[in-house]
């Protein structure tokens, strides 16, 4: 659990801090999301959708809440305008409840992420990768909003410092849930709705990730690679 609590949380902290020292690239974040897009969507239809379905669950308990994670994340997308997949609006002269509304949606999403990450599965194990790829163009969108809108580096790096301990305890309480509580099914439910989540953002950046909905070959090869990315850990699974 150290390993995996270290992992996202410098990954999280290198992505965002960068922008504090780099111009921001579009054509750069987009491609980045556009291969994030497709390893989310891919770690999800190799590993993750199989896993939760031979996991003896009831598959009208598995099916509704991939359901109810796709729709709890339209709604949390309501107030937090699509950060989760690389939107950045800027130069509206924000108030400051909406960054804070952003900011606890974003919170709140990874929060759920991080629940089923406290078991010790070949499932969590990809999803922990899904999750670490997936963060990077959402913490360096979310300190790009941070810096346009002009806060401190200090509370730049203090939000991403916030971030990135979300996820982290998800998964400590989805741990103490599981093996403290012996809820032994808690972990297939909280995989269950995280998935709904990863389908909903995974489908909606490849979708995004076009230009008037039309892909060129960089972007095109980046969600190719995604795919790829996304199945070697199927292949060692499967031996």
């Amino acid at each position: 659990m150290i390993f995996d609590i270290t992992i996202i949380v410098l990954a999280i902290l290198i992505s965002g801090s960068l922008v504090l020292f780099i111009p921001f690239k579009k054509s750069a974040m987009k491609l980045l999301l556009s291969f994030s897009g497709a390893f989310l969507l891919g770690v999800t239809v190799f590993n993750i959708l199989p896993g939760i379905y031979t996991s003896g669950v009831s598959i009208m308990y598995a099916g509704g809440l991939i359901l109810v994670g796709f729709l709890l994340q339209i709604i949390l997308e309501i107030f937090s305008h699509g950060i989760e997949h690389g939107h950045v609006h800027t130069h509206h002269n924000h108030s400051k409840n909406y960054i804070y509304l952003l900011s606890v949606s974003l919170y709140i999403h990874s929060f759920l992420e991080g629940l089923p990450l406290g078991s010790h599965t070949h499932e969590s194990e990809d999803l922990l990768w899904g999750i670490v790829i997936h963060n990077l163009p959402i913490a360096f969108s979310y300190a790009f909003l941070l810096k346009s809108e002009k806060f401190s580096n200090p509370k730049i790096l203090l939000a991403l410092l916030i971030f990135a301990s979300i996820t982290p305890a998800g998964m400590i309480l989805g741990n103490y849930i599981q093996y403290n509580l012996a809820w032994e099914s808690f972990n297939s439910y909280a995989l269950a709705m995280a998935t709904g989540i990863f389908v909903h953002i995974s489908t909606t950046i490849i979708f995004e990730s076009g230009e008037n909905h039309k892909y060129n070959l960089k972007k095109f090869i980046a969600i190719l690679f995604g795919f790829a990315g996304a199945y070697i850990p199927h292949l060692f699974h499967s031996h």
